[in-house]
């Protein structure tokens, strides 16, 4: 049943986040569009009463209008960027994350006002090797990586469309987000990337060292935070993380435990593979605060759910190159 307060949210990007927080949202009786070259597999398998139309941001403006024109809240999570590919190739990670972010911000700006842009960051990369830890969103900027660059680049045209035309923008600084439907594609995700190989058999990589840690937070309780900023009308920047660091051994570990079976790692030493940020841990107070926000699934148990989800779907004969992102 819809609620009082139910929204028209348009979804661009219907990968692994974009996914997760379309359902999310769709739950909680909103009405949810999703505008994407494919959806991923997670979502396929559940995607009762979200409309779903096909097409890209670069090549379909008329359509992407027409959809921004037709909703409240346009959720933007259409970037096909990747860190390593972004190094190897700077200017196509130009064209894989600022372009289509940009051409979504006009499409909004075009629309007119009284809508809400959320807008995907990347909270493990934007702020360089932090001075603090858990690291609140008013520490400084210091992208270390073409990947982190783009990131930071959208996040000031959304302040310049926020200043010259309006554009009412929310950013969402995600922690290293994982879960059911990650699998691991372009070598992006170790928890997804590491399971996948785990269930086919194959030697997994290891980019940098295992005492690097992260801030992983589960996919589900990402997108609740998602939720709670699109129904509560909030503005600015908020990280989403679970504001605790693990390492890569301990990740390992659980993995190993959780699918009962050794993991083979091989050292990636590629010029592009290694690790800028020895460890991120994001302050996630101020979502907290607007919210009451809090995650709720452990890394353990998270685990576990992905293992369960990985196993089976590649079980069924799907190959991991049938995930489409957004």
């Amino acid at each position: 049943m819809r609620h009082a307060e139910s929204k028209r949210c348009l979804v661009v990007g219907g990968g692994f986040v974009g996914g997760h927080v379309a359902r999310r949202l769709a739950n909680a009786g909103h009405r949810v569009t999703i505008f994407s070259r494919g959806i991923n597999p997670w979502l396929a398998e559940r995607s009762e009463d979200v409309d779903v139309v096909r097409g890209t941001v670069e090549t379909d403006g008329d359509v992407l209008g027409q959809l921004v024109r037709d909703t409240d809240v346009v959720l933007h999570f259409a970037s096909s960027s990747k860190p390593p590919a972004a190094a190897a190739a700077p200017a196509t990670g130009v064209e894989s994350s600022i372009t289509p972010a940009v051409l979504v911000l006009q499409a909004v700006a075009d629309a007119g006002g009284g809508r809400t842009l959320v807008l995907a960051s990347s909270g493990g990369t934007v702020y360089g090797a932090p001075d603090v830890l858990p690291t609140p969103e008013s520490h400084p900027l210091r992208p270390s990586t073409p990947y982190a660059i783009a990131h930071v680049a959208v996040e000031h045209y959304a302040e310049y469309f926020a200043q010259h035309y309006g554009v009412a923008s929310v950013i969402v600084r995600l922690a290293n987000v994982y879960g059911p439907g990650e699998l691991g594609r372009a070598g992006q995700g170790v928890i997804g990337t590491w399971l996948a190989c785990a269930a086919c058999g194959d030697r997994a990589t290891l980019a940098g060292s295992l005492e690097i840690a992260r801030d992983y937070v589960y996919a589900e309780d990402a997108a609740e935070g998602i939720r709670l900023l699109v129904e509560c009308g909030a503005r600015g920047t908020f990280n989403i993380g679970s504001s605790t660091a693990t390492s890569l051994q301990d990740v390992l570990a659980s993995v190993v435990k959780i699918v009962g079976s050794p993991l083979e790692l091989a050292l990636d030493t590629s010029e592009h593979a290694t690790a800028h940020v020895p460890r991120t841990q994001l302050d996630c107070s101020r979502l907290r605060v607007e919210t009451g926000w809090h995650p709720e699934v452990t890394l353990s148990a998270g685990i576990e759910r992905t293992w369960d989800w990985t196993a089976a779907y590649l079980a069924s004969g799907a190959p991991v190159s049938a995930f489409v992102s957004g």
